[in-house]
């Protein structure tokens, strides 16, 4: 048989590694748009006490805060967001010696339906910063035994965008702000910038994803988004159908996460029926190919021949044929296993 046509070994879908299915998100500790942060300044102002203030960092990633205005956030640490709005405190003379301390309160998050063979299947809040494959399956409970490796990831319909700039992800040099003196980091991830119009159509996608496949993983976008819905496939029932001469003919399951090759099938079968049996045909569906193949074998051969006794594929259909030599000599055993019994019965007269 051409090595083409050759069964790959089975995948061990008890191992699979979850990791490579993952995005590297956001620190978590990085402020994104959606949090709610709670900002409390010190002003410096005798028997002024301090007044915490909570606002929500808005989708353009800015935060809006009194006397002081709206101001880039997203991206960075609380610590840097406290620094940025003391210098802009003081050097616009809002406060003498501000003292600020910001704080995320709740973490954004998006509702990821999770559906198949997972162990709880629903919509599940996902933290917006990490929001990929792997946690959405995790936030699930995880793959249950049915599931395979396939999963399907249906995008939730968005906007579509018209395009009105371009910097394909080289740095601009611009600065983003929101007042003279309020520092913040340069723009160098601006793939595409972009304007949305009231009747803008919407646009959905799907992706089909192999979580054994690190390629596919790694070149898929996985970045999930809130509405998103992650769809785990069960396992397909793998089977393979032993007929001709054996002596329990029938279709047969294969083992999971095993292998199984031409041999093990027969023995499944109860064996050969006839002792001289040696004439195997199994016939195999290909996907794209119109005809079925079908391929010859040996049993005495694959006895001691690997290759002969070759890997088996789901849905593969196995016949030990009967040939003359068979015919002759089960013939042959039919006649002497009646002439055995009815010398019985006259021994027993």
């Amino acid at each position: 048989m051409p090595d083409e046509f050759r069964c790959p070994p089975v995948k061990d879908t008890d191992h699979i590694n979850l990791g490579s299915a993952s995005r590297p998100g956001t620190n978590s500790s990085q402020i994104g748009p959606g949090d709610l942060l709670e900002i409390t300044i010190a002003t410096g102002r005798e028997g002024e006490k301090p007044h915490p203030l909570k606002t929500r960092v808005t989708s353009d990633g800015t935060a809006l805060l009194p006397l002081i205005g709206s101001l880039p956030v997203a991206g960075l640490e609380p610590y840097e967001v406290s620094s940025n709005i003391e210098s802009l405190a003081f050097n616009r003379g809002i406060y003498r010696q501000p003292q600020v301390v910001v704080e995320v309160k709740t973490k954004a998050v998006n509702h990821i339906t999770v559906l198949g063979k997972v162990s709880e299947p629903g919509v599940h809040e996902v933290d917006r910063g990490s929001s990929n494959l792997l946690s959405a399956i995790a936030s699930a409970g995880g793959l249950t035994e049915e599931a395979s490796t396939l999963v399907d990831i249906r995008k939730s319909a968005q906007p579509a965008t018209d395009s009105v700039a371009t910097a394909d992800e080289q740095p601009t040099g611009v600065q983003l702000t929101a007042y003279d003196g309020v520092p913040s980091k340069p723009a160098t991830r601006h793939r595409r910038a972009t304007a949305t119009t009231a009747n803008a159509p919407i646009s959905s996608q799907s992706i089909r994803v192999d979580l054994t496949d690190s390629d596919q993983t790694e070149a898929a976008d996985l970045k999930l988004r809130d509405g998103d819905v992650v769809h785990v496939l069960p396992r397909p029932e793998r089977v393979v159908y032993v007929g001709g001469l054996v002596k329990k003919p029938g279709q047969f399951k294969i083992p999971r996460n095993q292998d199984i090759h031409l041999i093990q099938a027969i023995q499944m079968a109860g064996d050969i029926s006839s002792p001289i049996a040696d004439k195997v045909l199994v016939i195999r569906r290909i996907e794209g190919r119109p005809e079925p193949l079908i391929i010859r074998a040996s049993l005495s051969k694959a006895k001691y021949d690997g290759r002969e006794n070759f890997r088996l594929a789901s849905g593969d259909v196995i016949t030990v044929e009967q040939t003359a030599s068979t015919m002759v000599v089960d013939t042959m055993m039919n006649f002497l296993r009646v002439s055995v019994g009815l010398a019985g019965r006259a021994t027993m007269f």
